[in-house]
C-alpha cells in the first residue's frame, strides 16, 4: 500500500504543500500542466531554496507577474467574485474532471470556513481577483500533485498553527486566524512557541480534505522524500516534508468490540452486513450478560489496521453503543487460490489453501448446493459425485 506522510511540524500553506509534493513527481511535467491549465495570468515557477540549513524546492505562483499572500475574504478596491463565479472558473480549467472536483471540494471548505468566521452565508463571501486566482492556483496545483502521486492513504502528523498575531485585510488577528480555527474543528493541533502564522487557511483546507489519519504512519519503507521550503525566518527551518513509501499491513489487524442490550437481531444483522460490505475481515456476535444481569450482545468486527477509523465510524453509525474497544492483533494467513473444472454436473470451484507445512482443499458450497438441488440428493452425496468425477 502506497503511503504519503506529511510532516507539518512548521504548519502548512498552499505553496509549502505544492513545493514538497512536487519533489515526489516529475516536477517539470507538473509545472507544464499548471502553466497551461487555463487560469489566466498565473505562472508557476520552481527554484531551489535553503532555510535554516535545510534545502528543498520553493514553488511560487506569480499572478500577472507578482506574488500575493493567501487570500482573505474582504471588500477591496480590486474586482470581486462570488463563489458561483469561482466554481465556474474552476470548471473551465484544462485539468482532469477528478482534479476539478477535488479543487472545488477544497475551495468549498475554505469558503465555508470564511463564512463561519465572518458569520455570513457562503453565497455572500467575495474574494478579490488576485486573491481568488492565488487560492485556485494553490489548491488546483495540490490536487494535480495528489492525482500524480495517487497515495492509498495520507497521514498528517505534528500539526502546529503558530502563535501571536497576523496582519491581514481585516486588521490584526490572533493566530490561528478565525478561518483557520473553523477549519481546525475535528483536527488535532498545537499552537507551539513559534511567533507567527504557520498554518494558513488554504493549507488547513487542503489537509482537512486529503488527510485520512492525523497520526504517524505504520512502519514504512521510504521511496521518496520531498522538501518544501518557505521564505519566512523563524527559530526553526520553515519547511514542510513529504514522505512517500510502502507498507504491508495485511497482517496487522484490530478487533473492535462493542456491547449492547437494546438492539434487535434485525438491527444487529443489518450492521454486520454493512461492515462486511465495507471491507471488514469478519464480523461476529457473542451472547453476554451486562449490567443488572441483562442479556446482551458483544459485537466484534475484525479489520485491517488501515481500516480501523472507517470501521469505527460505521459501528457508531449502525450500533446503539456509546463506546468501542480496540485490540491490536497479528494475523497469519495461508496462501489461498481458487481452482475450477468442468464436471458432468456443471462447473465446480474448489478453494485451496497452503502454508506453514499444511495444504487443504474445499469444494465451493454454492456449487455443491446447486448439484444437490438439481439431482435431488443430499449435500454429502453431491460432494461424493464431484470428487469421483475429479479422479
Amino acid at each position: 500500500m502506497k503511503i504519503l506522510y506529511l510532516d507539518c511540524h512548521m504548519g502548512a500553506s498552499g505553496d509549502l504543500l505544492n513545493s514538497a509534493l512536487s519533489e515526489l513527481v516529475d516536477q517539470r511535467k507538473y509545472l507544464e500542466i499548471m502553466n497551461h491549465c487555463g487560469l489566466e495570468g498565473i505562472h508557476f515557477q520552481a527554484s531551489v531554496k535553503e532555510n535554516g540549513g535545510v534545502s528543498g524546492s520553493h514553488i511560487e505562483v506569480l499572478i500577472d507577474g507578482h506574488t500575493e499572500e493567501e487570500p482573505q475574504s474582504h471588500h477591496h478596491h480590486h474586482e470581486h467574485h462570488t463563489m458561483a463565479e469561482i466554481m465556474d472558473t474552476i470548471d473551465s480549467l484544462q485539468l482532469s474532471e477528478h482534479v476539478r472536483q477535488k479543487t472545488k471540494a477544497v475551495y468549498q471548505l475554505l469558503a465555508e470556513a470564511e463564512s463561519k468566521a465572518h458569520r455570513m452565508p457562503v453565497s455572500e463571501i467575495h474574494l478579490h481577483e488576485v486573491g481568488m486566482k492565488d487560492a485556485i492556483a494553490d489548491i488546483a496545483g495540490c490536487c494535480v500533485l495528489m492525482e500524480m502521486i495517487a497515495p492509498d492513504r495520507v497521514y498528517t502528523g505534528s500539526l502546529r498553527t503558530g502563535s501571536g498575531t497576523v496582519h491581514c485585510a481585516h486588521g490584526i488577528l490572533p493566530v490561528p486566524a478565525p478561518a483557520v480555527a473553523a477549519l481546525l474543528e475535528g483536527m488535532p493541533f498545537e499552537k507551539g512557541d513559534v511567533d507567527g502564522e504557520l498554518l494558513t487557511p488554504t493549507g488547513a483546507a487542503l489537509l482537512k480534505h486529503f488527510t485520512d489519519s492525523y497520526d504517524n504512519p505504520p512502519r514504512m519503507i521510504l521511496d521518496k522524500q520531498g522538501v518544501g521550503v518557505g521564505s519566512r525566518t523563524y527559530q526553526e527551518p520553515d519547511v514542510l516534508r513529504a514522505y512517500l513509501g510502502e507498507i504491508n499491513d495485511d497482517g496487522d489487524v484490530v478487533e473492535l468490540a462493542a456491547s449492547m442490550d437494546d438492539m434487535t437481531g434485525e438491527e444487529i444483522g443489518f450492521a454486520a452486513n454493512k461492515l462486511m460490505a465495507a471491507g471488514a475481515l469478519d464480523v461476529y456476535t457473542t451472547p453476554i450478560y451486562m449490567k443488572k444481569n441483562r442479556p446482551g450482545t458483544l459485537f466484534t468486527c475484525m479489520c485491517l489496521k488501515r481500516d480501523e477509523q472507517r470501521m469505527i465510524a460505521l459501528m457508531f453509525k449502525h450500533l446503539s453503543t456509546l463506546g468501542i474497544r480496540s485490540y491490536a492483533s497479528k494475523r497469519y494467513v495461508m496462501k489461498r487460490t481458487m481452482n475450477e473444472w468442468q464436471t458432468p454436473y456443471g462447473m465446480v470451484h474448489e478453494k485451496t489453501a497452503a502454508g506453514y507445512g499444511t495444504k487443504r482443499a474445499k469444494l465451493e458450497y454454492e456449487d455443491l448446493a446447486r448439484i444437490a438441488d438439481e439431482a435431488d440428493i443430499s449435500l454429502y452425496d453431491a460432494r461424493k459425485l464431484v470428487q469421483a468425477s475429479k479422479k
